[in-house]
């Protein structure tokens, strides 16, 4: 599937305005911090819940602390077909080089 936009966090980028530069970071080296951007529990209201900021339940929590073997500790909500998840897995984060 391709997006006629790119949906950046509160920009809408344009594929047309966008010229491709492959290989301009070749010779650079980013030390591995593995970690995941995003992970939470279902939340307790059955509508859409943004997860950009983080919340009670979790979320965009991008954290390069929260490594191997961290806690996380989120509220279990008491609703019937409870469902976690996790995604966005991140290698590195650039904002802390």
């Amino acid at each position: 599937m391709v997006h006629k936009t790119i949906d950046y966090p509160g920009v809408p980028v344009d594929h047309r305005t966008i010229k491709e530069n492959h290989g301009i970071l070749k010779n650079v080296r980013i030390p591995l911090q593995p970690h995941f951007g995003v992970i939470g529990l279902a939340p307790k209201e059955a509508d859409y819940v943004d997860s950009i900021p983080p919340d009670y339940v979790g979320g965009n929590v991008d954290n390069w602390r929260m490594g191997k073997g961290a806690p996380i500790y989120y509220p279990v909500q008491a609703i019937r077909g409870i469902r976690g998840g996790r995604g966005l897995p991140s290698r590195s984060n650039p904002a802390r080089l």
